[in-house]
């Protein structure tokens, strides 16, 4: 790689180290807000399947373009990774 001078160099991975944990931490800060939002159905999914969180959040408290937004954001990475069955193919309930 090469970048103008030493200056650019240093700034360009700490300008991405920053970016990639902002983003890192958006599922994290997911969790959080539905610990805030519903905090009994929270503990209650921290006791079983942690998977849930997020899904349940998005099913109960968020608006249909954001559901649908999520929901495909999922089945996009499932595509892309090549997973063959959806995450809650084996499941009752998302």
């Amino acid at each position: 790689m090469s970048a103008k001078d030493v200056k650019a160099a240093t700034r360009g991975p700490v300008i991405g180290g920053i970016c990639y944990l902002l983003f890192a931490f958006v599922p994290m800060f997911l969790v959080v807000e539905a610990l805030v939002i519903m905090p009994e159905q929270t503990a209650e999914l921290l006791r079983g399947d942690t998977q849930k969180i997020r899904p349940m959040l998005m099913l109960e408290k968020m608006p249909l373009f954001a559901q649908v937004n999520f929901f495909g954001a999922m089945l996009f990475c499932d595509q892309i990774n090549g997973v063959s069955d959806p995450p809650c193919a084996q499941r009752e309930v998302c």
